[in-house]
């Protein structure tokens, strides 16, 4: 099975990171999180422009990453290859 976490806010402590790898556990994380994150902690990290970073709600107020705004255009992506952030990890 593959068990993974994205913190709230991308905000998440040292002892953390420790805590998913010592259990296993992949993370989805921004870039600049890079130099804090123990060696051989998997990660899926959004640094891609072909990644896609969506919010099902407006988090209590406008949000562009909100998927209400992004719908049309993930529509049109036709040739793209669609898949779980679990198979793409590293």
């Amino acid at each position: 099975m593959s068990r993974g976490w994205k913190a709230p806010g991308w905000q998440l402590s040292d002892e953390c990171y420790e805590i998913l790898l010592e259990h296993g556990y992949w993370l989805a994380d921004q870039v600049y999180n890079r130099p804090r994150r123990p060696v051989g902690l998997r990660v899926y990290e959004l640094t891609s422009s072909n990644r896609i970073h969506g919010h099902l709600g407006h988090l209590g107020g406008h949000n562009p990453n909100e998927l209400e705004f992004l719908w049309q255009g993930l529509l049109s992506l036709t040739d793209e290859k669609f898949g779980f952030v679990k198979d793409f990890v590293k």
